[in-house]
């Protein structure tokens, strides 16, 4: 059975960079000092939030890229050209004025 790797993927097919794992460091004394000491729990707390929400990204990323290793070359010319559809309607829809019920002209 052939195995995918991401030598598999063409170079288009990613859009974000390779990361490494998401490693976390203590405050160090002098930044810990800026902190008053009734923050240091809600610094702490968004901290480990934003790292578990880092690492979920990390692995929704590989997911998604190891679901496209599998797609066969017509599924992903379908896919760019369902990509691109959206990008020319996003620039489509950036250049229309948005009318509001206020607005006069």
């Amino acid at each position: 059975q052939h195995r995918h790797s991401h030598d598999d993927i063409p170079p288009c097919s990613f859009n974000t960079a390779h990361t490494s794992p998401v490693v976390t460091y203590p405050l160090n004394t002098s930044s810990r000092s800026l902190l008053k000491s009734e923050e240091q729990p809600n610094y702490n707390s968004a901290l480990a939030s934003l790292a578990q929400s880092m690492q979920r990204t990390e692995q929704s990323r590989r997911h998604v890229m190891l679901q496209i290793s599998r797609l066969t070359p017509d599924q992903r010319a379908a896919l760019e050209e369902a990509r691109h559809r959206q990008l020319q309607a996003i620039q489509t829809e950036a250049l229309i004025p948005v009318q509001t019920p206020t607005s006069t002209r």
